[in-house]
């Protein structure tokens, strides 16, 4: 019988074990590194901010008057230009009232109930007028956007709009 050498058989199934323990803890090593990796906080990023800068004036020159030019209605104080052609349908806004804003009333006259209070630029269509009351012109205006919006507005604080 031959003699059977359990040393080199021992030996060589300890090397193999060794073998498989550096390569489970390089795997081991590694997956736990991918894993710290992935949960690194991420930096927040800083907002860009843009500066836009604000617009300068230009100076424009006034053409000088033409006869057409004088011509043109003139503007009463602070309201429709007397010899305009207001109409229903025109479109007018609201000036000259600052932070008071225009009292639409339900009928005209200062003694009539207050629908809304227009502020100062808001544009509304003239539908009827005008209308004498209190020694003023009143007109019939209504939001052209909201038709919840409307009443008797004086024609003091209106002008064509756009003008």
């Amino acid at each position: 019988m031959s003699a059977v050498r359990p040393s080199v058989t021992l030996r060589a199934l300890a090397g193999w074990i060794l073998v498989g323990l550096l390569l489970g803890c390089g795997f081991g090593g590694a997956a736990l590194l991918a894993v710290r990796i992935s949960a690194a906080p991420v930096a927040p990023t800083t907002p860009a901010l843009t500066v836009i800068p604000l617009p300068t004036v230009t100076a424009t020159p006034t053409p000088a008057p033409t006869q057409a030019a004088a011509q043109t209605p003139t503007a009463q104080p602070g309201g429709i230009p007397s010899g305009a052609s207001v109409a229903e349908g025109m479109l007018v806004e609201v000036i000259g009232t600052g932070a008071d804003g225009l009292r639409l009333r339900a009928a005209p006259g200062l003694q009539s109930a207050t629908n809304l209070i227009a502020v100062e630029n808001e544009v509304f269509e003239i539908r009827d007028g005008p209308s004498e009351a209190d020694g003023q012109s009143w007109w019939y205006l209504v939001n052209p956007y909201d038709n919840s919006k409307y009443g008797w507005g004086v024609a003091e604080y209106l002008q064509p709009a756009g003008g």
